[in-house]
């Protein structure tokens, strides 16, 4: 089976996949942060690969990345508010960008977690991230348009 899809961004039904993609894709790859796409995006994915079409779109776009320290995550947010996205306050790893009315979910695992969860704030939010080492390990990377 192939890994390269003779699809668009838009059979994927989510609206400005392809600017927001780019922009995570730019900035993790300049930080050297290994990633992959998590949640309905990376299921509708799979389905295109399969050669099914989505039923249903997103404007939550979910990307799970490797970092040893809190001190990382931060540089990210940093890097993405350079790029036109702001933190949403009730949830620490959710930002938005307002030109694309897209949410993105930032979801750190690897050293950084302590018992399979990150604790963003005592207030707020826990994280729990069991499994997520284990799926970069089986990865599949897929080009599409």
């Amino acid at each position: 089976m192939s890994n390269a899809l003779n699809k668009t961004y838009k059979e994927l039904a989510i609206p400005y996949f392809n600017e927001v993609f780019n922009i995570i894709d730019q900035v993790l790859v300049k930080l050297e942060i290994p990633y992959y796409l998590v949640g309905v995006s990376a299921v509708a994915l799979n389905l295109l690969r399969d050669g099914i079409k989505p039923s249903r779109g997103t404007k939550d776009i979910d990307f799970a990345i490797m970092i040893s320290a809190m001190k990382e995550f931060e540089q990210v947010i940093k890097e993405l508010e350079s790029e036109g996205f702001n933190k949403v306050e009730e949830a620490p790893f959710t930002l938005y960008h307002s030109k694309y009315n897209t949410a993105i979910d930032i979801l750190p695992f690897g050293q950084i977690e302590e018992n399979d969860t990150i604790n963003f704030n005592e207030r707020y939010t826990d994280l729990h991230l069991l499994g997520f080492k284990e799926v970069l390990q089986h990865a599949i990377p897929i080009a599409i348009e």
